[in-house]
Parts: structure tokens; sequence; C-alpha cells
């Protein structure tokens, strides 16, 4: 399975890496688990489905379960990934109190003081050792929770509303009937050639990747809820079903039939 597209951890993880000046990751993702990315040092650019959001050390950004996004890269930087699934959650925590530990996620960015960084940068080295992962990443996100609510609208990391925040908007609405790459230059007021380079530029990715992602990501999502693969393909702007397996297969690394296969399979666990 093409690891950066669909990304399959266990039920919990936690890691920590520094990304050089210049590095970026060239394709979306998304997993089947939440995610707090929480920036330790640097800045960086999110792309988070429709949209861009720069971040900075103490940014916290949350992505729920089955989202697009990638990391845009910036200057060097560190950051703490943390991924945990609904397995995880139900495993070690009663139901009725799950909902309030997941409160902080009706934010996709938060923006924490010094002193909570601290907090969080010492329950974040806890988490990583074995045996009491549950009870710190409770800790995180009921701190995480809190400030948010404190804090309303405000101090919670404006978004950034990027140049190419239109385009995104337009491929995620219109994915279905998008024809070519004109109709999306027609939309933005730009000639096709300067779309491309711009998008290019400030995304790492071509107009066509980033359409193809959102596209057979909406795809699985179509699959996984029992529509054939050739109601998927057309749904999802593909005009034969031929070309729509050979996207599909480039990108997850697998037919269509095995991703179900595969959904089924992770379903019954």
């Amino acid at each position: 399975m093409a690891a950066e597209y669909l990304r399959v951890w266990d039920d919990f993880c936690c890691e920590y890496s520094m990304r050089r000046k210049g590095w970026c990751m060239n394709k979306m993702h998304y997993h089947r688990s939440y995610e707090l990315f929480i920036m330790t040092s640097g800045e960086t650019e999110l792309m988070n489905e429709d949209h861009i959001i720069s971040m900075k050390k103490g940014d916290v950004a949350l992505f729920r379960k089955n989202v697009l996004h990638k990391n845009n890269g910036g200057s060097a930087h560190g950051r703490y990934a943390v991924n945990f699934s609904d397995n995880f959650l139900s495993e070690h925590f009663m139901p009725n109190v799950i909902p309030e530990m997941l409160r902080c996620f009706d934010r996709e960015k938060i923006s924490i003081s010094k002193e909570y960084f601290e907090y969080a940068a010492a329950l974040l080295k806890r988490m990583r050792e074995p045996g009491g992962e549950y009870a710190y990443l409770a800790a995180l996100l009921t701190a995480l929770g809190d400030i948010a609510e404190r804090s309303g609208n405000a101090g919670t990391g404006a978004v950034k509303r990027g140049n190419v925040d239109p385009i995104l908007e337009y491929i995620n609405k219109y994915y279905g009937t998008i024809e070519n790459i004109d109709e999306i230059a027609d939309f933005v007021h730009m000639s096709k050639s300067y779309l491309c380079q711009k998008f290019k530029r400030e995304t790492s990715m071509t107009v066509s990747e980033y359409l193809n992602s959102v596209r057979i990501k909406n795809a699985c999502a179509m699959l996984a809820d029992g529509f054939s693969v050739s109601d998927t393909a057309l749904r999802c702007g593909y005009s034969t079903s031929s070309y729509f397996c050979k996207m599909f297969k480039s990108i997850v690394s697998m037919t269509p039939s095995e991703y179900r296969r595969y959904d089924e399979d992770m379903r019954n666990i």
C-alpha cells in the first residue's frame, strides 16, 4: 500500500521528527485515526483538504479521521505527530467520556502559550514510553480542549487563507464534474500555465495530482459504502472504469476491489 496516501498506524503512535529547510511531503495522505500535529520549533505550512494553515512553535493542528492533508514544509522545524484510533479510545476509556476528550477537534488549529507548551512537551515525552500512553494522551486532549474553550474564537491560531485556497475549494467541491484544468483556470481567472506554475510553487504538487488525490480519497469512501467500481468511477469524475482502476492502483497501490476487501477486513478487526 502507498504509505504516502492511506497511512495505517497501530491503534496508537507518537513520533517525533526534525525536518530540514526545504523538505516537503510530495503527496497528500489521510489516516483512519485522529492526529495531533504539534510544532516544537521552526515554521511550516500544512495543506488541510481545501486550504493552507501556517504553523509555528506552539501550534497544534488537529486532523479528524479521513481528512486529506500534507506538510508543505518551510524552515527547518520539529514536530510531534500523535495518532490514535477509535479502537484505542474504546479500549482505555468509558464511552461517555470519549466525546469530552475529543472536543478539541472542533478546532483545526490551537495555539498554546509557553507555559502550556512546556506541560505538553513533558506529556509527549512520557507518551512515547510504553505503558502509560492512554493516561498522558487523555491529559493532553483535556488540556487542549480547555485552552480552546477558554480562548473562544481568539488565540487559537489564525488559519492562513492561502493564494491557492480558491483552487483547493473548487476542486474539493466539483471534483466529480471537473473535465479539465482549463475549467479550473477559468474559475479563478488565470491562464492555465500561470495556474499550474502557481499551484506547483505553493503546494509542491501539480493540479492534476491534487485533483486525483481528492477523487481517489472520495472513491475509497464510496467503495467502502458499497458503490460499484463503475458507479464510483463516474461519480468521481473518471469517464472510464479502466482509467479509474489504473489511477486508483497508482495512488493506493491496490485495485478498487482489493481496497474494498481490505476495508472490510479493517472493519472486522
